[in-house]
């Protein structure tokens, strides 16, 4: 028998391995009766003969060496001096004392162990939880703070990445956690190569699982399970990065504001030229005013303007444009409103863009309108040479100097009469629709109104400011069309301007013979006038509130709640499932002294060799299956946790006194 051939010894002492005829020379191992200066003073006398043996050249210095120090051995390989000097190559050492062994002893109960195992996974769980819930609270205050700026989206993306890569490590070692757990229950319950055991002892780096499945690719069973535990890591760090495509940054209408320089518009003319700030002359500016009130359709969607349908009156629209709106109500209703307010805008070109985009500011106009009806009895097809007007006290007009009518048309005059500093007077002639040649013609409608446009209020600039001869334009806009008349035998007007629409556009639809609506619609035209001003005008730098392009938070809560869901709920189940599974036998703990104390009977067999030697060149070494099991003393009483090729598949270790 081989003087280092390991035998487990059964009987009285069958806790205690041995060595059977271990050499006396070698100091490998120590009586008991031995005291540790003997032991020590044996250990030196060795080492100093072995040293003794060993040929060495001349000590120059004349130092003596120390106990573990061994010179350069120049021998043949195969003497028996090299055989010699390579055997005390291995740092041997007595073992520790009898009370110091007995300290190392553990008493195993499932339950103990079991609360141990499901505090670290609760642990875990609970970290998960936390960072959870912090990337809810984070998403909820960045959606609900409205628009970012540029620093604040960093701040955001910063705290999502740190967020999304602490739930991402924190996953990766609850999973490890766990494999470490499950290692020994599979380790027990089967019979396995060296170089699966080393694999399996490793279990919980991915790296090893896949040289695993190398090894297991002829057994389909065992390839599933693995490959599910390693797509079940992936699916973990996958969840996790999904919650990245759950939000988005919308940059429309995204916008804030900053105290900074601007632009605002010119308010002194009505410029035809957008880039020139040149004074226009006068018709051009009459013609302009025109066409900017002419314009504002463009911003007001279901346009059902005052058309007669059975008697009754439609509503104008909804108002899309939020800078213009009634004075009391979005939308204009059968009666009519006869109040409009506009607020300017102040203007902002975002770097690298051609466009400008407006900051709606508290800077407000307001247009007053009322209107005056009576009835056209004569003239009122469009087509004869004299209008005649009967007022409501039953007196009559002849309007002989209007030129500029039509067929169901509706004609707008500017008198050129002030009805105040910043007021204008507008005679409307609205002819009777003619569409049925059966039925009697109806009265035509003539209105006499007056629109008039308030200062700026909110204004702390002069160029805030809108003049009175603007103001006047703006009233007038509706009549105006560039040219100039003077009536014939009329002397109530001295000049005037007029613009004909038909019934098929916007402004000169059939009223119905309502004044409110009629002052609406005309009060409607002077805010556009004024509003495609505000946008079309040269414009000037001053201080005020400044646009700064940002975004807005945008998150799918459905999707965000599932993600965390998977998550939390995975890891959860997954650890119950793991806690009570590895409980049923003893679970080492995940330590390389611990470990290593666990495979000595594997690697003493090697003697002093293999120090060098990989993982796999050691496990090349051993052909035999082998488990992780436990050797019992014959009353039961202690146990001894062991890997060996004679111990048997366990499903449950015995609770006791582990030694």
């Amino acid at each position: 028998m081989s003087h280092n051939e390991y035998h487990p010894v059964q009987g009285a002492n069958a806790a205690e391995i041995h060595f059977e005829n271990a050499p006396h020379i070698p100091p490998h191992y120590s009586s008991a009766s031995e005291s540790d200066d003997e032991i020590e003073n044996n250990n030196s006398a060795s080492r100093q003969a072995a040293y003794a043996s060993i040929s060495r050249g001349p000590d120059p210095e004349g130092l003596e060496k120390g106990p573990h120090t061994v010179d350069t051995v120049a021998l043949d390989a195969d003497g028996p001096i090299a055989s010699f000097a390579h055997a005390t190559l291995q740092t041997r050492y007595s073992t520790i004392a009898r009370p110091g062994q007995k300290k190392l002893g553990h008493n195993y109960r499932p339950l103990k162990q079991l609360r141990k195992l499901a505090q670290r996974l609760i642990a875990r769980w609970v970290l998960n939880f936390l960072f959870c819930s912090l990337m809810v609270v984070m998403f909820k205050y960045y959606e609900a703070d409205g628009i970012l700026t540029q620093f604040e989206k960093r701040i955001f993306n910063g705290l999502f990445l740190g967020l999304s890569l602490f739930i991402s490590m924190n996953m990766v070692n609850a999973l490890k956690s766990m494999a470490d757990m499950m290692k020994w229950s599979i380790l027990a319950r089967g019979k396995w190569t060296a170089r699966e055991m080393d694999l399996l002892l490793s279990i919980s780096s991915y790296q090893k699982a896949v040289k695993l499945l190398g090894l297991w690719k002829r057994n389909p069973k065992r390839v599933f399970i693995l490959t599910n535990w390693i797509c079940l890591g992936l699916g973990a760090q996958v969840t996790v990065a999904i919650l990245g495509l759950t939000f988005n940054h919308e940059s429309e209408d995204a916008e804030f504001t900053l105290s900074g320089k601007v632009n605002v518009t010119m308010l002194d003319h009505y410029y035809p030229d957008t880039a020139k700030a040149t004074p226009p002359a006068a018709w051009q500016e009459d013609y302009v005013a025109h066409l900017y009130g002419d314009m504002i359709f463009a911003y007001i969607t279901g346009n059902e303007t005052a058309k007669q349908a059975g008697g009754t009156i439609n509503t104008i629209g909804t108002i899309e444009d939020a800078s213009i709106s009634p004075l009391d109500e979005n939308t204009l209703s059968e009666s009519g409103y006869t109040g409009w307010k506009y607020r300017y805008s102040d203007w902002t070109r975002y770097s690298g863009q051609y466009t400008s985009h407006n900051f709606v500011t508290q800077r407000t106009v307001t247009i007053d309108s009322a209107c005056t009806r009576s009835a056209i009895v004569e003239g009122q097809d469009g087509l004869a040479e004299r209008i005649t007007v009967e007022f409501s006290n039953k007196t009559r007009e002849d309007m002989t100097w209007l030129h500029n009518v039509g067929s169901e048309g509706t004609t707008y005059v500017y008198t050129g009469n002030h009805c105040g500093e910043r007021c204008a007077e507008i005679l409307v002639f609205q002819m009777s629709p003619t569409d049925d040649q059966d039925i009697p013609l109806r009265e035509g409608d003539f209105y006499n109104c007056t629109v008039s446009v308030s200062k700026v209020t909110g204004a702390t600039l002069p160029e805030h400011e809108l003049p009175d001869n603007t103001a006047v334009r703006a009233a007038a806009a509706i009549g105006l069309s560039g040219f100039s008349y003077t009536p014939v035998n009329y002397t109530k007007i001295e000049l005037y301007q007029s613009f004909l629409y038909n019934n098929a556009t916007e402004w000169g639809q059939y009223m119905g013979g309502n004044a409110d609506m009629m002052a609406s619609v005309i009060g409607l035209f002077t805010a556009g006038s004024l509003a495609n001003m505000d946008r079309h005008n040269p414009r000037v730098e001053v201080i005020g509130m400044r646009l700064n392009a940002g975004v807005r938070l945008l998150v799918v809560w459905r999707y965000v709640y599932l993600c965390l869901s998977i998550i939390l709920g995975g890891h959860a189940i997954l650890a119950l499932l793991v806690c009570f599974r590895a409980n049923s036998v003893f679970c080492k703990q995940d330590s390389p002294l611990s470990t290593a104390r666990l495979l000595r009977p594997i690697v003493e067999r090697l003697g002093p060799s293999g120090c060098a030697a990989s993982g796999e060149e050691i496990a090349a070494s051993f052909p035999m299956k082998m488990s992780y099991g436990v050797r019992s003393s014959t009353g039961g009483t202690v146990h001894h946790l062991d890997i060996g090729e004679d111990l048997e598949m366990m499903e449950v270790f015995p609770k006791g006194y582990y030694d």
